[in-house]
C-alpha cells in the first residue's frame, strides 16, 4: 500500500523540482501559444521543456507515494543524472529558443511572450541546477556514484557528444573528420554503457572491475551517525543488497565490499548509527580420514 510522503515536496531538492515543473510547464506553454517552434531547433527546445517536465513530475508522484522502491533500478542514481541531463539541455535551449526564434526589431505581445518564456527557461535551469549543487556528493559522504563529481562528468561528457554529433555536417569523407568521429563514438558508447549499467545496478556483470580500492572515510571507522528515512527504513542508497560484494575493493556507496551495515541504538538515544560489520567468509575444515577397527 503506498504511503504519502510530504517531504518530497517540503524538502530544499522537493521545492527546487516543484519550481523546475512549474517552469517548464510555462515555458513550454508560452512558446506553443506563439506557434514558433517549427524546425529542428524548434522541435529540439519543445521536446526538452516537455520531456522535463513529465520527467519531473513522475519523480516527485513516485517520491511522494513512495513507490520508487518498488523498481529495478538505482534511483539515486537515476535522479542525479536525469537533474544533470535536464540541467544541460535546459540551458542549451535556453540559448538556442531566442537566438532562433527572436528578432531584435519585434514587438507586440507575441514578443512579449516569448521573451518571458525564455526568461522562465532560464530560470528552469537554475531550478535544476540547484538540485544538482543540493543532490551533489559532498566529500565523505555514502552517497550514489552518478551524485559524485565523476558521475556528473560522465553525463556531462555524454550530453556533450550528442551534441557534437547533431552539429556534425553530411560530409564525412575527409580522414580527419572520420577520425574524429570514431573517436567520439567509441567514448560515447562506453561512457553512456556506465552510466545505463550504473542505474540498472549491473554492474556486476562488466567482467572488469570500475573502482578502485581506497581507504574508507574515517566516519565509518568507528559507526556513522544517520537519519532514519520515513517508515524508520534506511535511506535507498543505503540498502543492505547495495552494501554487499566481494572483498577487497571499495564500494561506491563509500564501503569496502565483503561488508554490510548494522544500526544500532545511539546510547542516550537520539538516533541511529549504521556500523560497518564483515561479512563472515567461510573457510573449509579439513576432515581428518578415519581408520577402521
Amino acid at each position: 500500500m503506498a504511503t504519502v510522503n510530504l517531504r518530497a515536496l517540503t524538502s530544499w531538492v522537493g521545492i527546487a523540482r516543484l519550481l523546475a515543473l512549474v517552469l517548464s510547464c510555462l515555458t513550454f506553454s508560452l512558446v506553443a501559444s506563439t506557434g514558433d517552434f517549427a524546425g529542428p531547433y524548434g522541435t529540439w527546445c519543445m521536446f526538452t521543456w516537455c520531456f522535463c517536465f513529465a520527467v519531473t513530475l513522475l519523480v516527485l508522484l513516485l517520491e511522494l507515494l513512495e513507490l520508487y522502491p518498488l523498481l529495478p533500478l538505482s534511483w539515486d542514481d537515476f535522479t542525479s543524472a536525469f537533474s544533470m541531463l535536464a540541467a544541460l539541455m535546459v540551458f542549451t535551449s535556453s540559448v538556442v529558443f531566442p537566438a532562433i526564434f527572436i528578432d531584435s526589431s519585434c514587438s507586440g505581445s507575441h514578443c512579449a511572450r516569448q521573451a518571458v518564456a525564455t526568461a522562465a527557461s532560464c530560470l528552469c535551469f537554475l531550478a535544476y541546477a540547484t538540485e544538482v549543487s543540493l543532490t551533489r556528493a559532498k566529500p565523505g559522504d555514502i552517497s550514489s556514484f552518478l551524485s559524485t563529481v565523476p558521475g556528473l562528468l560522465k553525463v556531462f561528457e555524454t550530453y556533450v557528444a550528442c551534441l557534437i554529433f547533431s552539429l556534425l555536417q553530411d560530409n564525412y569523407k575527409e580522414s580527419g573528420l572520420m577520425w574524429c568521429l570514431a573517436v567520439y563514438s567509441i567514448c560515447f558508447i562506453f561512457t553512456l554503457l556506465i552510466i545505463i549499467f550504473t542505474i540498472g545496478r549491473c554492474l556486476t556483470y562488466i567482467p572488469c572491475s570500475l573502482e578502485k580500492g581506497q581507504e574508507p572515510p574515517r566516519s565509518l571507522r568507528h559507526g556513522l551517525p544517520v537519519e532514519q528515512a520515513p517508515g524508520g527504513h534506511l535511506p535507498h542508497h543505503l540498502q543492505p543488497h547495495r552494501l554487499l560484494g566481494g572483498p577487497g575493493l571499495l564500494h561506491q556507496d563509500g564501503f569496502f565490499q565483503g561488508t554490510s551495515l548494522r544500526a544500532v541504538a545511539r546510547a542516550g538515544g537520539g538516533g541511529t548509527w549504521l556500523v560497518p560489520v564483515p561479512v563472515p567468509v567461510p573457510v573449509p575444515v579439513p576432515v581428518r580420514g578415519c581408520r577402521r577397527s
